[in-house]
């Protein structure tokens, strides 16, 4: 399979297009105001054990408590305990987002973290374009064209990290307001 993305940053919506072997596969839209919690890192508070679920619920701050498994995560908490969480899935119609005591970060957080006031964000939620490259084998990826450089320089950052072939398949081209 190859991959080639298109990614529209405009007026404080970013739009990740993505086509697989010549068809649209996927189209993302986020907006500045509407931005997806999912990879954030949370410093999070305990306010319910429920047993029946196996599953604690967590406030990290947004609109809906979160779920954390239990079984799952093997772990002990306590109401009022405070935990650093990862969103792995959005919240949807009345539940709140999935959360993982699994965290998977660069940051390294030590036991005076936990003693900070909760909740909060610890680490904003990566970008769209991350998450998506995030889930593709970068090797397929034929090319990525950005219409803002600024997008492209952060994407060839990125792919420093993990594939430094990959900086050669990233385009700026500009568009016409």
């Amino acid at each position: 399979m190859k991959h080639r993305l298109l990614l529209l940053d405009r007026d404080g919506v970013m739009e990740l297009f993505r086509w697989t072997d010549g068809q649209l596969a996927v189209a993302l839209r986020e907006s500045s105001e509407q931005a997806a919690i999912i990879g954030a890192i949370y410093l999070g508070r305990v306010r319910s054990i429920d047993l029946k679920l196996d599953a604690a619920f967590v406030d990290i701050g947004t609109q809906r408590l979160g779920l954390l498994p239990l079984k799952k995560n093997k772990v002990r908490l306590t109401e009022g305990q405070t935990v650093i969480v990862q969103v792995r899935r959005e919240g949807w119609n009345e539940k709140g987002p999935r959360l993982s005591l699994n965290v998977e970060s660069k940051v390294n957080f030590d036991q005076g973290t936990l003693s900070e006031k909760s909740p909060r964000i610890l680490v904003p939620a990566p970008p769209i374009w991350e998450r998506a490259l995030s889930e593709l084998s970068l090797e397929n990826i034929e090319e990525i064209h950005c219409i803002r450089s600024r997008n492209a320089a952060e994407i060839v950052e990125w792919g420093k990290l993990r594939l430094s072939d990959l900086t050669n398949r990233i385009r700026t081209t500009p568009t016409r307001n």
